[in-house]
């Protein structure tokens, strides 16, 4: 079965399409892993959910003195047009979206398959989609399970 394949530039993570519909995304590091799992037979494919999103960062939010990459990822029929906007100017280096009307973050398609990558604080980002008047808001922050920050977002060093 021919299955296509985007490594987002940033983070490396691995978009896989099926020409069946399916599709796989996970961190590259994470692949052989999947693939192991696959060979014992589990499911590692999943069908298309629109309404369903993924989310992957490089490290916790505060874990590192500095901004980390983020992705966040979804399905949509490939005549949807898919564009991500942030709450705030937490976005940094050259994946900060132009402050330009009508720019934004560069929106990677793969089939049913969409990603948008980038390297802020923890942040707020909003996703809007032609087929469908609500905009999820997606609040990016540390995970309340997690002990407090050794690199708080006010410590963070924003030049990277």
């Amino acid at each position: 079965m021919h299955i296509d394949r985007l490594t987002l530039p940033v983070s490396n993570v691995v978009m896989q399409y099926r020409e069946d519909g399916k599709y796989l995304i996970a961190r590259e590091e994470k692949l052989r892993t999947l693939y192991d799992a696959e060979h014992r037979g589990l499911s590692i494919w999943n069908e298309p959910n629109h309404k369903a999103m993924t989310a992957f960062e490089e490290e916790f939010a505060g874990d590192v003195p500095h901004p980390i990459w983020w992705v966040i990822s979804g399905t949509a029929s490939p005549d949807t047009d898919i564009h991500v906007s942030f709450a705030d100017d937490h976005v940094v280096g050259p994946f900060r979206p132009a402050r330009a009307a009508g720019s934004a973050p560069q929106v990677y398609r793969l089939g049913e398959l969409w990603a948008c990558e980038w390297i802020s604080l923890p942040t707020t980002v909003y996703i809007h989609r032609s087929d469908d008047p609500t905009v999820p808001r997606i609040t990016f922050r540390r995970p309340n399970f997690l002990p407090p920050a050794p690199h708080p977002e006010v410590e963070i060093d924003e030049s990277r």
